[in-house]
C-alpha cells in the first residue's frame, strides 16, 4: 500500500501551497519573492521571544505564511530523504530537549560575542547543533532558513 504524503500534491513531490502552483521551477521563484520580503522584514524587526520551540514555529509561520497554510505547525506524517527525520509522534519532546541546550548555549555565546566582538564561539556553537535539530524536520520543509532567523535574533 502506498502511503499518502498531506503535504503534496497527489502523485508529485510539489508541495501544495497557497497559489495551487504545480510547477517545481515556477513554486521556487514564487517561494523567493513571497519568504524574500518577510526574511528580509524579520532582520530589521526580529520577532520576539525566548529562542524555543515555540519562537522557532512563529518565525517559521511568519516566513512561511504567504505560501504553506501549514507554516508554524508541527508536520503531522513521518518524512525522509534517504533515511526518516524524527517520527512525528516524537517531534515536540526531541525539540524540547534539543532546543534548551542549543539555545542556552546560543545565548551564553552571543553575549560573549557582544562583550569580546569575536563571534566564534557563536559559530561553532551554531555549527556542532544545527544537525541535531535539522534531523527532526518539524516541518514538511524550509527549517534551514527558520533556524538562521532564529539563531541570528540573539546576536
Amino acid at each position: 500500500m502506498k502511503s499518502v504524503d498531506k503535504y503534496v500534491y497527489p502523485d508529485t513531490n510539489i508541495l501544495i501551497n497557497k497559489f495551487d502552483c504545480r510547477d517545481e521551477n515556477k513554486l521556487r521563484g514564487i517561494e523567493a519573492l513571497s519568504t524574500g520580503g518577510n526574511l528580509a522584514y524579520l532582520q530589521l524587526h526580529p520577532i520576539k521571544g525566548n529562542f524555543d520551540f515555540k519562537h522557532l514555529k512563529d518565525i517559521h509561520h511568519f516566513i512561511f505564511q504567504d505560501m504553506f497554510d501549514w507554516a508554524g505547525q508541527i508536520r503531522t506524517i513521518d518524512i525522509g530523504k534517504g533515511n526518516l527525520f524524527c517520527r512525528a509522534q516524537f517531534i515536540e519532546s526531541y525539540a524540547e530537549s534539543v532546543f534548551g541546550d542549543f539555545f542556552s548555549s546560543c545565548f551564553e555565546a552571543s553575549i560573549q560575542s557582544f562583550n569580546t566582538g569575536n563571534n566564534d564561539g557563536f559559530v561553532s556553537i551554531f555549527g556542532r547543533n544545527i544537525i541535531p535539530i535539522d534531523e527532526y524536520k518539524e516541518y514538511q520543509s524550509r527549517l534551514t532558513s527558520t533556524l538562521l532567523i532564529l539563531s541570528k535574533d540573539d546576536i
